[in-house]
């Protein structure tokens, strides 16, 4: 049997297309769901013809999605605290419809809770999405714990691609390590494909704005067709030019990872780039210049 853990709609569109999957083929399952974005998920299974949760592992904090780090933080402490009342109880469920594997998804509080909680359980837990890695604990934070804690806690890991591969593999996860080479979002998008758009169907409906520089709030203009990374060379160089740091000269032949190398994480590739050395000295008094009209 499949117990599917979650709590938010990114976990929730990635798993849809497994639990559709399950359904098509028969295979006895169980929803529990940590209610972590509560608000949020019932417009979200109803989309992805998800059915309602079979348990509430939690709801939220006081009826609602989590909104401060004070709700966070006592949400878990309760959450983890029925976890371990409950655990009988749960341990029963959760072998009612055979030899069980406890499936959980990318890199949430909920991620490490629910791998977590299959331990507690003495059961196989597999991680959807496993092996992404930023290269430092502290960005982005506390996903990056997430990750690596449920590596150490799965015993299956999907991996979408080679570099997750070999992020487990110096991990030296145990278990089974099963590339997907892709990520489970495509899959999604098959399931709503013939779906007219709702009111949600813009990128910042869901992603609040992340650059520094003015780009705007057309995402779909850099980022084709999902390509949220590895953007072609044009794009770049246009994003360039909104940027303090226009690409003019010899600097728009230079190679992208000249610059921008392909170690470490993004902030240290992009916002935190240093550019001592890196341009001829009227190009830096321009950028100089920028700077003091922008204050």
């Amino acid at each position: 049997m499949l117990v599917f853990v979650y709590g938010t709609t990114g976990e929730l569109i990635k798993i849809a297309p497994v639990i559709a999957w399950a359904e098509t083929n028969g295979v006895p399952m169980r929803l529990w769901c940590t209610g972590q974005q509560l608000d949020e998920l019932p417009e979200a299974s109803k989309a992805l013809g998800v059915p309602e949760p079979d348990r509430w592992l939690a709801r939220g904090w006081a009826g609602h999605s989590l909104r401060t780090k004070s709700e966070l933080a006592r949400w878990l402490v309760k959450l983890l605290v029925d976890l371990a009342r409950r655990r009988r109880q749960l341990g029963r469920e959760v072998r009612a419809g055979g030899k069980p594997l406890l499936v959980v998804h990318g890199d949430t509080i909920t991620t490490p809770v629910g791998a977590l909680l299959g331990r507690i359980l003495r059961v196989d837990v597999a991680h959807i999405e496993a092996g992404l890695r930023s290269g430092t604990w502290k960005s982005p934070f506390p996903e990056e714990l997430d990750r690596r804690l449920t590596t150490k806690l799965a015993t299956v890991h999907f991996a979408p691609g080679d570099e997750a591969l070999s992020n487990l593999r110096r991990a030296k996860a145990r278990g089974a390590v099963v590339d997907t080479e892709l990520n489970t979002v495509f899959d999604a998008l098959n399931l709503v494909r013939d779906q007219p758009p709702s009111h949600g169907n813009r990128c910042v409906g869901c992603h609040h704005e992340v650059h520094e520089a003015p780009f705007g709030r057309d995402c779909a203009e850099c980022h084709r067709a999902i390509r949220w990374t590895g953007l072609p060379r044009d794009v770049g160089l246009r994003a360039h030019a909104r940027t303090e740091f226009p690409l003019r000269g010899e600097h728009a032949d230079v190679a992208c990872a000249e610059c921008h190398a392909a170690e470490g994480s993004a902030d240290a590739r992009y916002r935190q780039l240093s550019f001592d050395g890196r341009l001829h000295d009227e190009e830096i008094d321009e950028v100089a210049h920028l700077i003091d009209c922008e204050a």
